[in-house]
């Protein structure tokens, strides 16, 4: 279980990290207003996606999901993790349209 925490906290970590930092760049980027920097930040960004925020994503969900079946917590039905997974789908819809 220990194991499963670490990967849940390193998971958090890449995610939320590459989003604030990813964000810090695109306005300091968009602040000088150069068309071909702020090109090169976008696609910088993107390439820090997929190398950190998708792995702490996938972290995330599969060691949340792993350590609540290890807790015997219920994975149907309307609770507090099931609520938790849906917010993150929507929140992944969101990116993804925003992204594109």
């Amino acid at each position: 279980m220990k194991l499963l925490l670490f990967m849940h906290l390193i998971g958090c970590v890449l995610f939320l990290g590459n989003i604030i930092t990813a964000a810090f760049w695109k306005v300091r980027a968009d602040v000088k207003g150069d068309a071909a920097m702020i090109h090169q930040t976008a696609k910088n960004v993107m390439l820090a996606d997929y190398a950190f925020t998708l792995p702490g994503l996938v972290l995330i969900v599969v060691s949340g999901i792993m350590m609540a079946v290890k807790s015997d917590y219920a994975m149907w039905g309307m609770s507090w993790l099931t609520a938790s997974l849906i917010l993150f789908v929507i929140t992944g819809i969101l990116w993804a349209a925003v992204l594109l």
